[in-house]
């Protein structure tokens, strides 16, 4: 190529420098390991007040409340009963106070019941919010891994398009360029908006999935996600381990409840009648004792055993939630130490791609045989070097919002 064509394409090169630089600015990661909880801020409140959490709260408040008002006694029941005897001409009243009394240990089960109910309740509570945080927490990182990943390939495009002027310029030369490569670089082009079209929709879909998650309208601001904390997880955190210890004790109370349907049962009641009202002497007083004795005992017996089974099958469930928990913990370990492995890797890659990058701009303004082809593989080396890293930290968040029910308070203020 002759010098004044060395001069025109050299010209290009710092555009070419230009375009790779904001599309591949390094991502910053949003996953920590140096602290021991994640921070109350403004993605916190936003998971507080989400309609879901809101829901799982005032279930819990109802909880509460009847677990106040359990294993009070049945209220006693006041009968009034008038007479009237035409043959003898007077008129009578009968009055009884009966109160019914529970079965032993029936109170103190129900009581059981209805607090293992409440703690099912907060349990709840803590899964709706750690799963709305994490659904919110990985939407906004997928949103914002795109949206980096876009300027990524709107760098690349722009180094094409730079690529095309240079071909052309070279056209009006006498040694000419190939019209089959600019129609090559043009389809590539079109290849490339396509891929960036395609991510800032799957960046836009992420964020309605974030405002989905919160109950924020589709015009919402979304919250920043602040630094989770992995050091801060432990499998014993797990809200599913808290939901399987209540449903146990929910079924250890329905078989005491169980056993006290075999027992008998008591009333016991006062009463006054006077069948003249007239006449004083008539009065009569009475005291009455009642027990109702169950005859059938299968039925309180097949409650017994359903509750066992229950019981079983909830102890059996946290094992389970034990094991996942463990296994999410140890793949969120991976995660990270391959996410700053491919951190450190990315770095040595990115510092001899820029001295390669300098070094041909040095040999095409000089006007040796570099050449501008070079300088474009070094910088889309660079650019899929860039897409690497980002899809290891998109990975990284992924793990982390995992993470978040192993959290001892994931997203909400105390």
């Amino acid at each position: 190529m002759s010098p004044s064509a060395w001069a025109r394409l050299a010209a290009l090169v710092p555009l070419m420098a230009a375009c790779h630089g904001p599309g591949v600015a390094r991502p910053e990661p949003r996953v920590v390991t140096a602290a021991t909880a994640m921070p109350a801020d403004d993605f916190a409140v936003a998971v507080a007040q989400a309609p879901e959490v809101a829901a799982a709260r005032a279930r819990r408040s109802a909880a509460r409340s009847r677990a106040s008002a359990a294993g009070s006694l049945p209220h006693p029941r006041l009968s009034v009963e008038g007479m009237r005897t035409p043959r003898r001409d007077h008129d009578g009243v009968d009055l009884a106070l009966e109160q019914e009394l529970p079965r032993w240990g029936e109170r103190r089960a129900a009581r059981d019941r209805a607090g293992a109910e409440a703690l099912l309740a907060s349990a709840d509570v803590r899964a709706v919010r750690a799963r709305v945080a994490a659904d919110a927490y990985r939407a906004i990182a997928t949103a914002d891994a795109r949206d980096r990943a876009a300027d990524v390939v709107a760098g690349q495009a722009a180094r094409v398009d730079a690529l095309i002027a240079a071909r052309l310029a070279a056209a009006a030369l006498p040694d000419g360029a190939d019209a089959g490569e600019i129609v090559a670089l043009r389809g590539r082009r079109d290849l490339l908006a396509i891929e960036h079209d395609d991510l800032r929709r799957m960046a836009d879909d992420a964020r309605d999935d974030a405002r989905a998650a919160l109950g924020t309208g589709r015009d919402a601001v979304l919250p920043t996600p602040p630094a989770l904390v992995l050091t801060g997880a432990r499998p014993e955190h797990h809200p599913d381990l808290a939901t399987a210890g209540a449903r146990a004790a929910i079924a250890a109370a329905e078989a005491d409840m169980a056993r006290a349907e075999h027992r008998p049962g008591l009333s016991v009641g006062v009463g006054w009648e006077r069948e003249d009202l007239a006449n004083a002497d008539e009065d009569e007083y009475r005291v009455m004792l009642g027990i109702s004795v169950p005859i059938d005992q299968r039925p309180a017996r097949a409650h017994a055993d359903a509750a066992r089974a229950e019981r079983e099958a909830a102890l059996r469930d946290g094992d389970a939630a034990r094991a996942r928990a463990a296994a999410t913990y140890a793949r969120a370990q991976r995660a990270v130490a391959q996410a700053e492995a491919t951190r450190a890797r990315i770095d040595a890659v990115v510092q001899r791609l820029e001295a390669a990058v300098a070094a041909s701009r040095a040999d095409a303004a000089a006007g040796r045989g570099a050449g501008v082809r070079d300088v474009f593989a070094r910088l889309d080396e660079l650019s899929d070097a860039r897409r690497r890293a980002l899809d290891a930290e998109l990975a990284l968040a992924e793990a982390a919002a995992d993470l978040i029910p192993l959290l001892s308070e994931p997203g909400e203020r105390p």
